[in-house]
Formats: structure tokens, C-alpha cells, sequence
């Protein structure tokens, strides 16, 4: 279940950035359909998210003391980012007289999106900073070999790195797509 999270996350930040660099203006982004489709799948994680949680919560007795920090991080999180998701939802789907882009308040935009946003980060930072270090003399078990990372999507430079890589490569693609289309035909 963690894989098929991961992989909705992935796709739905890459609907949502396809949708940001389409939009016209800054206050056309909330008006993109692959923005809108970006941010169904990340309610969608938000729920997968939340049980997934929820279910880890329950088997508690079985995991480590790091790992049950991390849970709570998780959990303590959770209410944020809810504020968060709902903020993206009501930009996205509500009346853009009333709740967009280009009407909502700043006061609006700062308490349901920029201090979630800056709580999650204080909480998980404050989370990791805790957690114990690993001896130098630690031996790496089969899990951390370099081909079960590679077999996982971790190469050395992170999910981020990779993802960054991909959505790099998927925005040049359709970069040059936008611009063949554009160019006349001599």
C-alpha cells in the first residue's frame, strides 16, 4: 500500500506542476483540469495516508522507539495537512467569487496554507533531529544493499532526486511539444 501512496503522490504533483506551467496567469492555475485532477488524487492520499497511519498506530507494540516517533510525527501532522488539502480543494472547486486564487484574502491564504505548511516541516525536522543515529560500526544488513535501493527507486541521491529528474524530463518533453506547435511551418 505504501508503493501505490507513493506512486498517487508522484503523479498527482506532476498533474499539478503540468497544470501550474499551463495556466496562462497565476490566477488561472486553480482553473486547470490537471491541477483539479491533481488535487482529487491527493485527497485521495490524504485517506490512504490516514489508514495507512491508523493501522501502523495499532501495531505500535511491534515497532521501535524511532518508528513510533515517526508515527507521531505523522499523526500530529495529519490535521495540517487536512487544513492544507481542504485550502487546495475550496481554491479548486469552489466559487472563484468567493474562494479563488485571484479573490481569496491573504489572511485566508496564510492560516490555511502557508503556516501548515511550515508546521509539517517544523514537526518532521523536529522528528528526525530526535530519532537516534546509526553507529559508524553498524553492519548494513540485505535490505541496504545497493540493489535492493536500486529495486526500491532509491539511487543514491534519493526518491526526491529521482522524482525531480522525472518531472524535469516530463516538463522538457511537453516544453518542446508546446514550442514545435507554435513554430510555422516554412
Amino acid at each position: 500500500m505504501v508503493r501505490i501512496v507513493h506512486a498517487l503522490a508522484v503523479v498527482a504533483l506532476i498533474l499539478c506542476i503540468v497544470g501550474a506551467t499551463n495556466a496562462a496567469a497565476p490566477k488561472d492555475i486553480d482553473t486547470q483540469t490537471e491541477v483539479h485532477a491533481g488535487v482529487i488524487l491527493y485527497a485521495v492520499v490524504y485517506v490512504m495516508l490516514s489508514a495507512l497511519t491508523a493501522w501502523l498506530w495499532l501495531r505500535n507494540k511491534r515497532l521501535d522507539e524511532g518508528e513510533c516517533r515517526e508515527i507521531r510525527a505523522v499523526l500530529i501532522a495529519l490535521p495540517f495537512l487536512l487544513i492544507r488539502l481542504v485550502y487546495s480543494l475550496l481554491s479548486s472547486f469552489a466559487d472563484p467569487s468567493i474562494f479563488g486564487t485571484a479573490t481569496d484574502s491573504t489572511t485566508a491564504a496564510l492560516f490555511m496554507s502557508t503556516f501548515e505548511e511550515m508546521i509539517v516541516v517544523v514537526v518532521y525536522l523536529a522528528t528526525g533531529l530526535k530519532l537516534a543515529t546509526v553507529p559508524k560500526d553498524h553492519t548494513v544488513p540485505h535490505a541496504e544493499t545497493p540493489a535492493h535501493r536500486a529495486e526500491r527507486g532509491n539511487f543514491q541521491f534519493g526518491r526526491m532526486g529521482l522524482l525531480s529528474t522525472v518531472v524535469a524530463a516530463i516538463l522538457a518533453i511537453k516544453h518542446n511539444i508546446d514550442t514545435n506547435r507554435r513554430q510555422p511551418d516554412n
